[in-house]
């Protein structure tokens, strides 16, 4: 992890749900959920998003692990297959992976 973040304060249960592929009628396809470690933090932080346009998060989620723009994720434990229909579930909107100094380690983040 980064200089801010360390492993250690990824305490929260987290469930993530990869994109998957986009059926013949446009409707966007998940893979099956899974529970990670994390850090949720409901804050507003600026940030470019995949259009180039800078955005406003509602929420940035520290994990350990690289995730996809477009998944979901829901602070908790969840074992439905659609995340849309997932109350608080939210999307990806933008992931970054930051090295610390040393380049061994990473910070990543998902702005929500």
């Amino acid at each position: 992890m980064g200089d801010n973040i360390s492993e250690g304060s990824l305490k929260s249960s987290i469930t993530y749900w990869a994109p998957g592929t986009v059926d013949r009628y446009g409707n966007q396809g998940f893979s099956a959920p899974v529970t990670i470690k994390g850090r949720w933090e409901k804050i507003n932080e600026l940030f470019i998003g995949p259009g180039g346009q800078e955005e406003r998060s509602e929420s940035v989620v520290y994990v350990n692990q690289d995730l996809v723009s477009r998944g979901y994720l829901y602070l908790g434990v969840s074992i439905d297959i659609d995340p849309t229909v997932v109350d608080d579930a939210r999307e990806i909107r933008a992931f970054m992976k930051i090295p610390s100094p040393s380049g061994r380690k990473f910070e990543r983040s998902a702005m929500l």
